[in-house]
């Protein structure tokens, strides 16, 4: 998180000119996290670019700093993450809040990265608070945290009894987090740097003696 610190301050202390080359060059803001590459997406680099940032923070959105410092983490332990509309892209519905509303962060996968069309990124198209959450429990879903969704679905005026969810894509189980866990273990060399939350480490403890019994 430190690199994209560093970058995201860069971009604030030395904002580039408006449809100069320098707005549209895309800024790494972290490796394609395990939830993310579990549900399909490659292990590719996920960027932004100073121009989504502008529209998130100063144009149409107002999502503020503090919270866009903790993109990664969010991106790595989000509430859901569905197929959007759009052909290729995701839906990262995350903890972050822009005001009273859950941050969705839309994710065009195996993107070519703008200044050079060789590399592949998965690139952060738009992130903003959706306040008609209804609309997202339509799509279908990939992963699903049950806890959090729940708290999600509360915030939005929903009562979670009435709210037909988790409607799975095509042929597809909707993933949770012990699918995450145990995804993250069988993936550990490629995952060591990206921290368990706790209750992933409470999780894998349960799994780890249960194959001792």
């Amino acid at each position: 998180m430190t690199d994209w610190h560093n970058t995201l301050h860069g971009y604030l202390n030395n904002p580039p000119v408006p449809g100069s080359p320098e707005h549209a060059r895309d800024m790494v803001v972290c490796p394609t996290p395990a939830v993310m590459q579990m549900v399909g997406a490659k292990g590719l680099d996920m960027v932004v670019t100073p121009g989504v940032l502008d529209k998130v923070m100063k144009g149409k959105h107002a999502v503020s700093v503090a919270a866009l410092e903790q993109l990664p983490a969010a991106l790595a332990d989000p509430i859901f993450i569905a197929v959007s509309d759009t052909p290729g892209c995701l839906e990262v519905v995350t903890e972050l809040k822009e005001g009273q509303h859950n941050v969705l962060v839309a994710v065009q996968l195996n993107s070519n990265m703008h200044d050079s069309a060789k590399v592949k990124v998965n690139r952060i198209a738009s992130m903003y608070g959706k306040e008609r959450i209804a609309s997202l429990l339509s799509h279908p879903m990939l992963y699903w945290n049950k806890a959090k969704a729940r708290v999600w679905i509360k915030n939005g005026g929903l009562q979670s009894s009435t709210v037909v969810y988790q409607k799975r894509a095509s042929g597809r189980r909707v993933l949770k987090p012990a699918d995450l866990v145990k995804y993250k273990m069988e993936k550990s060399l490629s995952f060591a740097l990206e921290p368990y939350t706790p209750a992933e480490l409470a999780e894998s403890f349960l799994r780890r003696m249960a194959a001792y019994m």
